[in-house]
């Protein structure tokens, strides 16, 4: 019997209309949203609970499940003893105890949060089904805790630990993970330093332990997680050298990604930066888009990265993202522009021909007859004339006179037989120093610290030395400034010392206002120098350079090293490397946590021998002599004091508003104006405030064109009193008048009761119109993460021992602490300056009231006391809790 065939068109149609009931009844879901959320380092209760929001949004039940993975904790990935897994078990619990605590403040009851260990310390644990098991669709996030990144890798690589996190990653399973916990989440994992080296070797070849091994390894990061890399403690703990290192040794995609202290990074999809969370920010270093790691090298006997036209973005939050995929950083979602790149130069020019060679050093107190200090002994003593070792920038006349003599003999080691000294003291004959500049040959000028270099400046152009210097350089003279004196030749430099704390600097300079700008010598215009950029963490200084000043290339100079400018050319010389940051293409603002924010920075490393191509910008600052001579001596004829026109600035309002941050979080934002004495509107002027109320702290930023700058008090939940106080001005050229403000203190309820200023008929107050410091108290409090806060309640009294309100009082911290700070005192004469996030190793910071000010009253520093006797009235040290 013959079958019977239906025609193949009816059974074509049957199949298609049983698809389309399938499609109807049973949709296709969208692939799941992929979640990394990398943290930089720490347990503060802010990224935790951006965490938990993650874990909420996969959440389908009233329970937030959480699993919390203390997978970097052994000290042996293979085995362990039973104290070493119930200890590290208890920690592991405290920790999960804080993640819980953290979730619980982003649920709306009846919900709640559930965040538990499971106990996966050694590889067995991991190739455990059962406890592998609790890592399952019902999971709504799982958090790896800090510890040893290389231990967490050995431990869950090619295990059912990492097969269980990868298919619920897939699915959507948000990841955390804080310090060694954030470096796992890329495929591509920096393990540390190889030996001795450390954060400023980091740009050595060899100098970064690179876990880039295959997938059949365990010598990498995740094999599901991020195509790139990631790096922890990035700004705290100076790792910008090392992430630049890793993003070029990548095998592709040269994009690397660097998270702070206390800070978040919330990836998706692994193609965009969506935000950023928390106390500092993320960076971002591009690679690939100019072809940066392409073209790099590793050059010289130690091998040092030399790398052009990278890509440096920095994410505080506040709307500042990345797309991955196009790379492009994101402003409130919006895409900034590639620059063009084309023709770009360094802002450096090739002096005349008749100009001797200029060496400007990053210290080179920890190489003292090397390199750099052959070459400038070759040339100075090849003039036939002095060579004076100018010391400048000490706290004391011993420390100024000591530095000099103790150059002086240095150079006499090396050869150099006629050797002058110059300290700059308390009894320089400012005529006798100029002179006996400008007969030498060669100049070889130390600065001891920025802070004292800074305060120095004036003295020396009053002086005219800086253009004695400047022409001794043009005329053939050859110069060196080291270190302090380094960072004043540039038009701005960072008027702070040497960090007593590199760690809590490192992440605290990227917070606008937090290091000082001041003008330089400006023997070289449109330039800024920072010494000892690599060894002291100072990438935050030469960003906040960019950010004050976006029209200026930086040059951050590691020590041992120069940049020698020669009329032949311009090149790096020594032993290490300089680092520019250009900001000429950038876009730079402030995140919500005051932290600097830019997009298209452009970031260069020049090792020693590499020369940097010179450009069209001048670098004389004054014409140069009609017949110059290599030879010539020129003799100094002192300047006439010129009285300058002065030019005033002065605060025309201050208009106070309430922001609604969501879940119930507020800030004070406070919109200062200023104008000059013809009340025109100044731009590019730091304005220095204090807020108080609600809650408290120091804050700075610039004017705009309009002569506007909005500053921004710290959130707090339900906040709606603030109140805000100008304390200072400060541009070039102008000087404040505070007596001429319309306004110095507002609040959320409307003006202060703080009185405008009234014109003082005279110089000298009436009898019994001054003030004084009355008591110091010293406070401290633990902080998280086994941190410490210092704080001095300050009281001020008049004359008549009467509570003085509304006086500004400014000091600083020392002694294991840096910063300058200010707080204007309340109707009780008090205000209170902190400092926080102090380390453990840290037992003590000094505070010091250097200034006080009031519209009525003159400070009377010998009158301050304490009644208790815990301080001088002017000095106070606080002791760890």
């Amino acid at each position: 019997m013959k079958s019977i065939q239906k025609p193949r068109s009816f059974v074509l149609i049957l199949a298609i209309a049983i698809l389309t009931l399938i499609s109807y009844f049973y949709p296709a879901q969208a692939d799941p949203t992929t979640t990394l959320l990398p943290i930089g380092a720490s347990y503060e209760q802010t990224t935790l609970s951006f965490f938990a929001q993650q874990a909420l949004a996969r959440n389908t039940d009233s329970v937030v499940q959480i699993r919390v993975l203390p997978i970097t904790y052994a000290t042996n990935p293979n085995t362990i003893t039973a104290s070493e897994r119930a200890d590290n078990l208890a920690q592991a619990q405290t920790r999960a105890a804080e993640i819980d605590a953290a979730c619980e403040l982003v649920v709306t009851p009846p919900t709640t949060c559930n965040a538990q260990v499971t106990d996966i310390q050694v590889r067995n644990d991991a190739q455990n089904a059962t406890l592998v098991g609790q890592i399952n669709s019902t999971t709504d996030g799982v958090f790896i805790l800090g510890g040893d990144q290389t231990i967490a890798m050995e431990v869950t690589a090619n295990t059912l630990l990492e097969d269980a996190l990868e298919t619920q990653y897939l699915a959507g399973l948000p990841i955390s993970g804080t310090s060694a916990g954030a470096g796992v989440q890329s495929r591509y994992m920096i393990g540390g330093y190889v030996g001795s080296n450390s954060a400023w070797d980091a740009l050595k070849l060899g100098a970064v332990d690179l876990w880039y091994g295959a997938l059949n390894t365990t010598h990498r990061g995740l094999r599901f997680a991020y195509e790139g890399v990631f790096e922890q403690h990035v700004l705290e703990r100076g790792r910008l050298a090392r992430l630049l290192q890793a993003t070029e040794q990548l095998p592709a995609n040269h994009i690397g990604i660097g998270v702070d202290w206390g800070t978040g990074a919330l990836m998706q999809n692994e193609t965009q930066i969506l935000t950023t969370h928390g106390a500092y920010a993320a960076v971002v270093v591009d690679q690939e888009t100019y072809n940066s790691a392409a073209n790099a090298a590793y050059t010289g006997p130690a091998q040092i990265l030399s790398i052009r036209n990278v890509g440096f973005h920095v994410l505080p939050p506040g709307g500042f993202g990345y797309d991955l995929t196009t790379r492009q950083p994101l402003i409130n979602g919006v895409p900034q522009t590639t620059p063009n790149l084309a023709n770009r130069d360094y802002g450096l020019a090739l002096p005349n021909a008749g100009a001797g060679t200029l060496f400007i050093a990053g210290d080179l107190a920890a190489d003292p007859v090397g390199a750099v200090s052959q070459a400038f002994a070759a040339l100075a003593q090849g003039t036939g004339q002095p060579t004076v070792v100018f010391t400048v920038g000490y706290a004391t006349n011993n420390q100024a006179n000591n530095a000099a003599n103790t150059w002086a003999a240095r150079l006499n080691q090396l050869g150099v037989s006629n050797v002058q000294t110059a300290p700059l003291t308390s009894n320089t004959n400012l005529t006798t120093l100029a002179t006996q500049l400008a007969n030498a040959g060669a100049i070889f000028t130390v600065g001891g610290s920025q802070v004292y270099m800074a305060d120095q400046i004036a003295t020396l152009q009053n002086a005219g030395i800086d253009q004695v210097l400047l022409q001794r350089w043009q005329t053939g003279g050859h110069l060196l400034f080291d270190n302090a004196a380094a960072a004043a030749v540039g038009t701005w430099m960072s008027d702070a010392p040497v960090p007593a704390d590199v760690e809590i600097e490192g992440s605290d300079s990227f917070i606008n206002g937090h290091v000082p700008i001041v003008p330089g010598l400006n023997l070289l215009p449109n330039t800024v120098f920072e010494p000892r950029f690599l060894y002291d963490y100072l990438y935050g200084r030469l960003v906040g350079h960019a950010y004050a000043h976006p029209n200026l290339i930086g040059f951050g100079i590691e020590r041992g090293t120069a940049l020698q400018i020669s009329p032949a050319d311009i090149r790096v010389i020594g032993s290490m490397a300089v680092m520019t940051i250009d900001a000429r293409h950038a876009t730079v603002g402030l995140g919500t946590n005051n932290v600097y924010a830019a997009a298209w920075l452009i970031l260069d490393t020049f090792p020693t021998g590499d020369l940097i191509p010179a450009g069209a910008g001048n670098p004389t600052a004054t014409p140069t002599p009609t017949d110059p001579g290599p030879t010539a001596t020129p003799t100094f004829t002192p300047t006439p004091t010129l009285t300058p026109v002065v030019s005033q600035m002065h605060v025309a309002s201050i208009t106070m508003s309430v922001v609604p941050l969501g879940n119930n979080r507020f800030r004070a934002d406070a919109l200062v104006a200023v104008v000059d004495q013809n009340n025109q509107p100044v731009s590019g002027v730091t304005v220095n405030g204090t807020f108080s109320g609600d809650t408290s702290g120091s804050v700075s930023g610039l004017t705009n064109a309009n002569g506007q700058v909005t500053l921004s008090s710290s959130a707090k939940k339900n906040g709606a009193n603030w109140t805000f106080c100008v304390t200072n001005l400060t541009k070039a050229g102008l000087t404040y008048n505070p007596s001429a403000n319309v306004e110095t203190c507002d609040s959320t309820g409307g003006p202060t009761a703080t009185p405008t200023p009234s014109p003082t008929p005279t110089a000298t107050p009436p009898p019994g119109a001054t003030m004084h410091m009355a008591d110091l108290d010293n406070v401290s409090t633990l902080g998280a993460n086994g941190r410490w806060n210092a704080s001095v309640l300050i009281t001020v009294h008049d004359a008549n021992h009467n509570p003085v309100a509304g006086a500004t009082v400014t000091g600083v911290w020392s002694n294991g602490a840096t910063g300058s700070v200010s707080c204007v005192t309340n109707a009780s004469g008090q205000c209170t300056v902190s400092k926080t996030g102090l380390r453990t190793m840290t037992n003590s910071v000094m505070f010091t009231v250097t200034n006080a000010t009031h519209a009525s009253l003159s400070y009377q520093p010998a009158s301050n006391h304490d009644p208790d006797g815990d301080s001088t009235g002017t000095v106070i040290v606080v002791n760890k809790p």
